[in-house]
Parts: C-alpha cells; structure tokens; sequence
C-alpha cells in the first residue's frame, strides 16, 4: 500500500482519519495485509464517523454488494446519504446509487417497496450520467411515482437520456412532443425523436410514427410511410401495429395482404381480427385467398428468421457475459480478492475467457505463466499468450515482450509461435461454433 502498515496503524488508533480510512482500504484490497471485510468495515466506520465523505461511500458500497456480510440496502442508503452530506459529489455515488434504487422500486433485499426512496436513489444515478435511470425519473416524474408529478421534469429527464443517444430517451421525448405533455405540441420534432428511436427498431415509436403518417403529422423523410412502419413494428410483435397494417392495406385494396395481417395479429391475442377476417373473406376470390396464404407463410418464415436472429444475439451477448464471468473469476485468484491469491486457477480461468474473445485474459493468462512458481513458471507460454495479444487483438505488451525476448532463444520463440497458433486456432473455431 506504499506506507508501513504497522506505523499506519498506530496513527488510525489515534484517531488520524487518513490513516483510517488507509487501513481500511487495506483490510478492503488485501495491500499489505490479509484481506479483512470486518476489519475494513470497522475502519471505514471510524473514518466516516469522523467526517470522512469516502469511507462513508465505501461502506454504503460494503453493504449493498455484500462485502463479507448480508445484502442490507437500508444500511448502504444511510451510509450513501452521510457520503452526500459530507461533500461528496453525486455522481461519485451514481454508479452504486441504481442498485438501492431498484431495492426500494421493487422490494428486494428485504427492504420494503418505497417509491420516494427509490425515486431519490435513481435520481442521484440520473444526475450521474447513467441513462437508463434518466429514462426511469422522467416516467416516475409522468406517473407521480414517488414524487409529485410533474410533466416539464419528466420531460427534462427524457431530454437528458435523449441527447445521450438513449433510444428509449428518443422515444420518450418524441411522445411529449406529439401530444404536447410536459413540453408545447410539436410534430416536426415530435417525428425527429421518434425516427431516431425507429431507425434503432424500437418497435412503439416505429408504431408511433405510422400513426402520424395515417394523421397527416409526418413528413416522409426517410422513403417510409405508415405501411412500412406498421410492418416494421408489427415484425417485431407489436400486435397494434400488425392490426394497423391489415388496416391499411385493405384501405388500399389489397386484401390478400389485409387477411394475412389480420391473421398475423388474431395468433397474437387480437380478437376483433376474426370478424375483419370473415368480412373480408366474403370480398376475396380464391386467388386473393391463394395470395394471402403465401403472403402469410412468406411472413411466418420472415418472423422465424428474426426471432432466430435474436435468439443468436442472445447467445452471443450470453457468452460475451460468461467471459466477463471466467475474466473476473480470474481476477480474484490473480488479485487475491476473496480468496488466497492463486495463479494456477487465475490461469484456467483467463485461458476459457480467452476462448470467448478477451484479450485482456490472453494478457493475464501470460502474467499467470510468470509468476507461477516452479515448475509451473513457463515463459515460452507466456510469450505465446503476449504475442497472441498484441497480433491478434492489437493491446500493447511491447515491454513485456520484449523483456521475454532478451532471455528466450529463436528455438524458444519458435516454440512460443506455434503455441500461439494452437491457442489462436481454439479461439478461431469457439468463434465458428457459435
């Protein structure tokens, strides 16, 4: 911890803060000393009792992600609080200050569903900078959930998640605009936010926009009309909208098309469609009847292809996530983070993120072959996951490179090279398997 832990000490028994709220970190990281949750709890404590902003913060943190004791969300929103009171800064708190909101929001952790609570936590992460809980103030605001209600706050909020490329922000403040709730009516940018969040496949305001269309409010700037954003909605399982473009399309003649999104929508829970498909069905000769059936079956398998789509995507972020997972599983062995420091399991755990596209758990599998003792030190291994980094993934490990390369011969750098190749064709087929 660049200081003597003991020396350290006797200031904080004395009651020097700094020192405190040093020997707490050390008891927290494991520097210098075993790591020690009571221990960095009970000097946390101290130095926030004697007015120290950041050990008040980091004890809130302790006890929201449970930092060697239970989950306890009522206890970290005191400590968050004291922290604000003595000078911290919001958004210093923000990023934590979500979790407890979500506590109160829906009553987890054996805290008790309070609206104002929750409001006042997601509104210090709003004012953070984190926009997924602008969006949620602005419709706590709308809804006066929490708070009093107020529509020019709501959309405040929204703007501000807005302007930071949030789609549900574009969305949100695109229906303020339209309806004139919380700012004046304005089509023009009521259809400028809405594109926004449409042209991201945000299915409502892709809804949204077709109505305009149908009213007369939007001006085709984008080769689209209320048909095509209906379809695009209605792809993605907006009922509504399927049943908008079933309308649509019989308005213009087309009832081949009309009884195939009738269809769609009625095997979607829409129950008036079945009327509109039997009316319909009167008026159709059998080739209207016969286009509609491979209208329909052309649908169907567009939807599949979609959800397949999806499907894929999930699996990706899934195993994007399960890497995240291995990375940090091996950080706490390499780290010493709740457990003793352990390179060898660090190493198995950086080795399967690899796998799944880190590059910086090729980078840390290479420090695990350095500072594994022997006989399981291994520089060619570590050459291999360096050099694989840096080729493969561009991070610069120019130094330990080329540290490894004033010891290692040209056999020992070849060998190096081929381990490389094997570890980059592990990644190259996980990559195909997905």
């Amino acid at each position: 911890m660049g200081l003597n832990f003991n020396d350290t000490l006797k200031k904080a028994e004395c009651g020097d803060i700094e020192a405190q709220y040093a020997v707490a970190t050390a008891y927290h990281e494991g520097e210098g000393v075993e790591e020690d949750y009571v221990q960095a709890f009970k000097w946390f404590r101290k130095a926030a009792e004697g007015g120290c902003a950041e050990s008040a913060y980091r004890l809130g943190g302790m006890c929201l992600w449970a930092e060697g004791f239970k989950e306890d969300p009522g206890e970290a929103a005191k400590w968050f609080t004291r922290a604000l009171a003595q000078g911290l800064e919001s958004w210093q708190v923000g990023y934590e200050s979500w979790r407890l909101g979500d506590a109160y929001y829906f009553g987890r952790s054996g805290v008790a569903i309070d609206y104002a609570e929750a409001f006042k936590w997601y509104r210090v992460a709003a004012d953070a900078g984190v926009q997924d809980y602008m969006v949620k103030v602005g419709m706590m605001y709308a809804a006066g959930e929490g708070v009093l209600k107020d529509d020019a706050e709501a959309a405040k909020y929204y703007r501000m998640a807005a302007e930071r490329d949030s789609w549900d922000g574009w969305y949100k403040l695109g229906m303020c605009f339209k309806y004139g709730v919380g700012v004046e009516k304005d089509s023009q940018e009521a259809e400028k936010w809405l594109l926004l969040a449409a042209l991201k496949n945000h299915k409502e305001a892709q809804y949204e926009l077709g109505l305009m269309f149908v009213a007369g409010d939007a001006v085709d700037t984008s080769g689209s009309d209320e048909l095509s954003w209906f379809k695009e909605a209605g792809g993605r399982g907006h009922v509504l909208a399927q049943l908008a473009a079933a309308e649509v399309y019989e308005g213009r003649g087309n009832l081949s098309g009309a009884y195939a999104w009738y269809r769609i929508a009625f095997s979607n829970g829409n129950t008036s469609s079945q009327a509109k498909m039997e009316l319909l069905l009167s008026r159709m000769s059998q080739k209207d009847i016969l286009y509609s059936q491979v209208y329909h079956a052309q649908l169907l398998t567009s939807f599949a292809e979609s959800a397949a789509c999806k499907a894929k995507r999930a699996l990706e972020e899934a195993q994007r996530k399960h890497a995240d997972a291995l990375e940090s599983l091996g950080n706490c062995y390499f780290y010493g983070r709740g457990v003793p420091k352990d390179y060898g399991h660090a190493f198995i755990s950086y080795r399967e993120a690899a796998k799944h596209g880190s590059s910086l758990a090729l980078y840390h599998a290479g420090l695990c072959c350095l500072n594994r003792e022997e006989p399981y030190r291994n520089e060619i291994e570590a050459y291999a996951f360096f050099s694989l980094a840096s080729t493969f993934y561009g991070l610069s490990v120019r130094d330990e490179l080329a540290k490894l390369e004033v010891r290692m011969s040209v056999d020992d750098r070849a060998r190096g090279q081929e381990i490389a190749n094997m570890i980059r064709a592990d990644i190259e087929a996980n990559k195909l398997s997905k």
